[in-house]
């Protein structure tokens, strides 16, 4: 190498999430709601209307993160959360009239 050659600086690895520690903590009402939403898919299935696509559209995320959320693999945020209540609630709601 030259003088005249300059190395790029190695970038910095950015910071991982320890395994196993949970990013976002557990409301108190989301054990509850996790049920509810599952028991709502299983039971009352209506693709586009009531599944886990749906779900992810109202809340700003992928399926995947609230297939990982349904599963009990990840939390959701606490904002999440009050949304998918929110969207228990309606679903529970449009299926009681029907």
């Amino acid at each position: 190498m030259t003088s005249d050659e300059t190395v790029a600086p190695q970038a910095k690895p950015k910071g991982h999430w320890p395994k196993g520690k949970r990013r976002n903590v557990e409301s108190p009402e989301w054990s509850a709601t996790r049920e509810l939403l599952v028991q709502i898919l299983r039971d009352h299935p209506a693709p586009m209307i009531r599944s886990a696509s749906a779900i992810a559209a109202v809340v700003g995320v992928s399926p995947k993160s609230v297939g990982r959320w349904l599963k009990g693999e990840d939390l959701p945020g606490e904002p999440q959360q009050a949304v998918m209540r929110e969207w228990a609630d309606a679903a529970l709601e449009q299926i009681r009239k029907v």
